[in-house]
This record gives structure tokens, sequence and C-alpha cells, in this order.
């Protein structure tokens, strides 16, 4: 790419990228403003701005690049100098999703666990992840879930829903965490047949 060319080009990535908010952003469409001026910056060899770019994205919540810093700073040979900075960024970015899918693929389990344990969000399924070498921490993660759920349950198909996470909660032997929080349950919604009815169901798993 001529210098004139790649000038031009980097304007005008810049001021449609600037222009949309960052919630705009496609992170799996090639030709967002945003991923297309990280091309330009590769094309170009830029290597700072190719960093800071991809930084950029990544913190946006595109996992995609975290794979991309990782390759470039290895290439730099500053890998392992970045590497908790930017775990540190991205954690405070608020992109929870792809947080926890960058630990799970870096084996960061104790700050998976961490980040589980201060927001429970879709802690069935992240579990899987923890329960091997933190089962205290889980099953007592999954008891608190579990019964702040059923306080707000209402009807069948959401104590079904509560049921399916003691299910997953026995899967993964936590047989003594479960047994005391079905008597818990019996004992506090007595007047509830239809939650008694699946907590039966369940029990018979145990």
């Amino acid at each position: 790419m001529e210098e004139k060319n790649y000038d031009e080009a980097e304007k005008l990535c810049l001021e449609k990228a600037n222009a949309e908010n960052t919630w705009h952003y496609r992170s799996g469409d090639p030709e967002d403003w945003n991923n297309v001026l990280y091309d330009i910056y590769k094309t170009a060899n830029n290597r700072e701005k190719q960093i800071a770019q991809a930084k950029k994205l990544l913190l946006m919540g595109n996992e995609k690049f975290w794979g991309v810093l990782k390759q470039i700073y290895r290439e730099c040979g500053a890998w392992n100098e970045n590497y908790k900075s930017l775990l540190d960024e991205l954690k405070d970015s608020k992109r929870t999703v792809c947080y926890r899918s960058v630990l799970i693929s870096e084996n960061e389990k104790k700050r998976l666990l961490e980040d589980v344990m201060e927001n429970p969000y879709d802690l069935f399924y992240y579990g899987k992840y923890l329960v091997k070498e933190y089962p205290e921490q889980i099953y007592e993660l999954c008891y608190k879930e579990i019964s702040e759920s059923c306080a707000q349950a209402k009807d069948r198909r959401e104590y079904k829903k509560i049921t399916k996470n003691m299910a997953q909660l026995i899967k993964w032997k936590g047989n003594d965490t479960a047994k005391s929080l079905i008597e818990e349950l019996k004992q506090r919604y007595p007047r509830k047949p239809a939650l008694l009815d699946e907590l039966e169901k369940v029990e018979k798993k145990l």
C-alpha cells in the first residue's frame, strides 16, 4: 500500500469508526470500520498502531484479538511482560464473556474462580472448568445461587430450571450439598406443590 493511500484509508476509517458508538461494533463483520482499520495497520506493517487497534478491539469484546496480540507480542519478545496487565485491562472492560473465554484458553483457573465468585453469571456453565480444582467453592456458590433462584421462582417452568441446575451439582459430585439444599427448600416452601414435585424428581438422582 502506498503511503498516500494508506494515510487516506486510515483517515477514512478513523472518521467512520469514531462516528459510531462502541456498541455499534460488529466483531464478526470483516467490513466493520474498526476491523478494516486493523487490517490497514497490518498491511502497512505498522506494529505500534496494530497493537493499539488490536487491544481496542479486544477490550470491545472481540476475543479473537487476544490471540492476535499474543502472536504480535511474542514476535517482539514482549508477551510475558504484557500478559498480566492485558488480563487486568480485559477484566476492567467488563466484557465478562470475552474475559472468561480468554481465562479458559489460558488455563487461568484461579482468576476464573475469582471472577465467578464476584459475579456468578452462568455459574453452571463455568463451573465445569473449576469444580475439579475448587469443589467446595463451587458447591457453595451453587447452593447460594439455587437458593436465591428459588426465592424468585413462581411456576413449574422456573422450578424445572432450578432442579436442572441441582442435577448439574449432583453430576459434579456435590451430593451432600444437594441433599442439604433439597431439605432446606422443602422446609422453606411447604406450600409449593409443583416445586416439591420437582425436588422429589431430582432427589432420586442422589
